[in-house]
Order: C-alpha cells, then sequence, then structure tokens
C-alpha cells in the first residue's frame, strides 16, 4: 500500500517444510539486520501442509513479532499461496523465496542490488542448478514455454526466487484469476525490458523432495497453456481447417473422376468408417478444448477465487 513505512515483505509458500522454516526465518532475519532495517515482514503462508509445519510456523510468529503466518483451507498449489502473501504484503519491495533453502537468504542483497538499477522485476539465476535431471529438464521446458508465450528475452531466466517493486505487486493482485501463474502476471503486468536476472547460488536440498510431480507439473503447464493463451483453440481451428479442406479436396477428385470415368465407384465400407471414426474422434477433441474452456469460466464465474484462508496470525 502506497506511504507504507514497511520496506521489505519476504513471502514463503509453505508445504511440508516444518524442519526448514526455523533456519530459513532466522537467516532471512540476519539478511535484514545487516541491511540495517527493521522495517520488513515475513509472511509464511501453509499451503495446507501434510505434515506439523503449520505448528512450526506458529512456534515461529510466537517469538518473531515479524513474521505473519496464514492457514489455506486446502492445498492450493505454490502459486496460489504466493498470491494469498502478495494481498497482505505491505512493502515498498516484496520478495518470495522458496521454502527448502536451496534459494539462499543471503543472496536477497543481490536481488535489491539490480532492482535498484531501473528494473520494476528482478528474478534469480542459478549458476549451477541444483535439481536433478529430470527436474532440470522439466524446468527448462517451463523457461521455453513461458518464453514462446510471453515473447519473453530469450536470455531472460524464470524462477520463484524474485524481487517486486509494490506497485507491481498491486497490478498483479488486480488481475482476477482462479488459476493465478505468478511468472505469467508478471509478464502481463510488467514491460519486459523492466524485468532482469541476477546470478545467484543454487544449494542442494537438504531436505525432503520437491513437492513437484509430473503429474503436477502437467497440470502447472496446462494451467499456463489454457489460461494465458489461445494456443488449443488456434491449434484445434487450423486443425479443422485442414482437415475441411483436404476432404473438399478428395471430395472434388472423386467427382472429376466420376465425370471422367463414369464407371469410377469407390466399393467398401472400411474408408467410409475410418473417415467417420477419424472425423468423429477430431470433433470430440475441439469439443473437449472448448469444453475445459467453458469449465474454467464457469469457475471464474461462479468461485473466482484463487485461495481460501482458513485462519491467520498477523
Amino acid at each position: 500500500m502506497e506511504g507504507s513505512t514497511m520496506e521489505y515483505s519476504v513471502i514463503v509458500p509453505v508445504y511440508n517444510s516444518e524442519k526448514t522454516l526455523e533456519e530459513l526465518v532466522k537467516r532471512t532475519c540476519s539478511v535484514f539486520t545487516r541491511l540495517q532495517t527493521k522495517q520488513y515482514e515475513i509472511i509464511l503462508v501453509d499451503d495446507h501442509s501434510k505434515d506439523s509445519s503449520w505448528n512450526a510456523m506458529q512456534r515461529i510468529h510466537k517469538k518473531n513479532p515479524c513474521v505473519k503466518i496464514i492457514k489455506l483451507s486446502r492445498n492450493f498449489g505454490q502459486h496460489n499461496a504466493t498470491l494469498c502473501g502478495m494481498n497482505y504484503a505491505t512493502g515498498d519491495v516484496v520478495i518470495t523465496i522458496d521454502d527448502d533453502l536451496q534459494h539462499r537468504p543471503e543472496d536477497i542483497p543481490k536481488l535489491l542490488e539490480s532492482l535498484n538499477g531501473g528494473l520494476d522485476v528482478v528474478m534469480a539465476c542459478y549458476d549451477t542448478k541444483k535439481h536433478g535431471l529430470v527436474r532440470n529438464l522439466f524446468t527448462n521446458i517451463n523457461t521455453r514455454l513461458v518464453r514462446y508465450l510471453f515473447n519473453a528475452p530469450k536470455d531472460l531466466v524464470t524462477t520463484s526466487f524474485r524481487a517486486i517493486r509494490k506497485r507491481k505487486i498491486d497490478d498483479i493482485i488486480q488481475v482476477k484469476t482462479s488459476y493465478p501463474y505468478i511468472t505469467a502476471l508478471i509478464f502481463f503486468t510488467t514491460p519486459a525490458n523492466k524485468i532482469g536476472n541476477t546470478i545467484i547460488t543454487h544449494e542442494n536440498r537438504k531436505i525432503g523432495k520437491s513437492g513437484y510431480n509430473f503429474l503436477k507439473l502437467l497440470k502447472l503447464w496446462s494451467n499456463l497453456i489454457i489460461n494465458y493463451s489461445t494456443i488449443p483453440l488456434v491449434v484445434c481451428g487450423t486443425f479443422g481447417i485442414i482437415i475441411s479442406f483436404g476432404s473438399f479436396i478428395y471430395a472434388f477428385w472423386i467427382i472429376l473422376q466420376k465425370l471422367l470415368n463414369p464407371d469410377y465407384g469407390l466399393i467398401g465400407w472400411n474408408s467410409i468408417m475410418v473417415a467417420t471414426a477419424f472425423l468423429g474422434g477430431s470433433i470430440l477433441i475441439a469439443i473437449s478444448i472448448v469444453g475445459e474452456y467453458l469449465r474454467r469460466i464457469l469457475a471464474e464465474v461462479s468461485f473466482g477465487k484463487p485461495y481460501l484462508i482458513e485462519t491467520m496470525e498477523m
């Protein structure tokens, strides 16, 4: 909010991270102590963890008044939890960071230094990624997909460790969607020349494993493609035009052959059944894609909330 005396807000989406939260908060507080400021807040958003993360958050909150905690009513996903934190952030600069300590809080000053170079958003990029081979592959696919959908510069890397000016946070939370994708919302609200990178160290994961599996990543990509582009509809429409044009050419060829040779004819119901099945399947695919868009429109109109809060202690 404009005129706020709060300088920094750090948002941490939390999922099954009871063993890392205390160290994360302690190291983050030490960073701001070195920056010689007390005007900061840390917002922990529990995305309905299965472990005792909420209990750990409550203990931290009682010991540290700078820490605000929110618990969602069910598991909505990392992006939804991050958006929830953004709605309650009051700092002039908002920092998002993961809960697994692979992002080093000590690198926050690097993000802030780059942000002061005239940018509105700075995303961390890693000197060396410490994910496994499969996760690195999925990350590269995600980066290329974002670049393609939003015409982002080829040298721009997108990650969840970011520093964003509050005025851009205000723009992001004005976008009403039940399927938020933070990187997409950033590109939607911020010119590409106001988004930059800074190189940081990516740590090995100390405890547990990533909450993203192939199915969750597939769901994330589908949300990105369907909600922030018209690619499925364009592909479906293009495919329909090609099939229709091909059918027209084939029909014209049959008529021409019949005129040139009255005895010409196609015998056999197999070809007819194959063509019918092919066209019928194509129509069903098109209907399913349109149906998915309609389902999401219905969700936006009837529900329209990307998260629900069970409880919070601010």
